[in-house]
């Protein structure tokens, strides 16, 4: 028995159930559940909530619903490290941190019912709060790896992915102090919006924009074990995009770009000019190159003045 793709399981979630119910057909008959590829797991696990109904007496009911329990379950422990990484920095004075990553998207984006499996804990600081982030997580036995911050005043911090933390469980966390690498968005500027707040009981207080949460996903800035399309196309179905915002972000970001443009292929309605080329000439990239090193260089001197050491003694 070979086994299907799984843009089946992603129709099976996002059609209209009589749809839907005849993909979950079709991929349960072309499939082998003994040889299940990597992309599909997550999808099983999202399809919990509709799943129940269509397995009748499957003779592997058991099995499918279980990949949806174990998921749920780990997810409880992912929350739950990001709810105490929150609490020690709002006990230490730093109130503004956002969630980010799958945690946030798995919130926000997945369809109700859904369990999208969270696969790492991701949450945003102001780049003048790292130092002070840090040490609190310290103070509260959070380990970090070589016993290193990263130091803002350096050209590197604007590019840095985040740096990780571990809690005394063993748990972790990805600490990060912009929504992009070499993006301008922090948490405070007055030239953006303010963060989104989030509804009572959803994680965290604040997130980061849907355009911005898209870019990442395109950028594969937190990646997990969930293939990018299902986050890049819960986002742009579930959001109230602003597609004028996302043309900016991508304008150096000729990757995301591309990936944008094959989300056109899964029937996402996104607007030609979003995904057009933002330089038409070599003498502009290099301008444009310029220009960045120069404001980059005059933030770090802006954010911080002096650095103190980085390396804890």
């Amino acid at each position: 028995m070979s086994t299907a793709p799984p843009r089946l399981l992603l129709d099976a979630l996002l059609l209209p159930l009589p749809l839907a119910a005849e993909a979950w057909r079709k991929w349960r008959a072309s499939t082998d559940l003994d040889h299940l590829d990597n992309g599909s797991f997550p999808l099983l696990s999202a399809l919990a909530g509709r799943m129940p109904d269509w397995l009748g007496n499957d003779p592997q009911r058991g099995i499918l619903l279980g990949i949806g329990r174990r998921a749920w379950s780990q997810n409880q422990i992912q929350r739950k490290l990001l709810a105490d990484a929150l609490e020690i920095l709002g006990a230490a004075g730093i109130k503004r941190a956002a969630a980010t990553g799958p945690v946030l998207w798995a919130a926000l984006y997945w369809p109700e019912g859904a369990i999208r499996p969270i696969g790492r804990v991701d949450l945003l600081v102001e780049p003048a709060s790292v130092r002070p982030a840090f040490d609190a997580l310290s103070k509260a036995d959070w380990k970090i790896p070589n016993d290193i911050i990263p130091d803002a005043a350096e050209n590197k911090f604007h590019f840095a992915p985040g740096t990780l933390v571990r809690s005394p469980s063993g748990g972790e966390v990805w600490v990060h102090w912009r929504a992009l690498p070499n993006t301008d968005l922090s948490l405070r500027r007055p030239d953006e919006p303010e963060l989104e707040a989030m509804q009572s009981g959803q994680i965290g207080s604040y997130a980061i924009p849907a355009e911005h949460s898209l870019v990442s996903v395109l950028g594969g800035h937190h990646a997990d074990e969930v293939d990018w399309h299902c986050d890049a196309i819960m986002i742009c179905l579930q959001a109230d995009v602003r597609w004028e915002k996302v043309a900016a972000l991508l304008r150096r970001r000729a990757f995301a770009r591309k990936r944008l443009d094959e989300l056109r292929d899964w029937g996402v309605d996104i607007p030609q000019d979003v995904t057009k080329p933002a330089w038409t000439s070599g003498m502009e990239r290099t301008l444009a190159f310029a220009l960045r090193l120069y404001r980059r260089s005059k933030r770090s001197a802006m954010i911080l003045g002096s650095t103190p050491r980085t390396r804890r003694r």
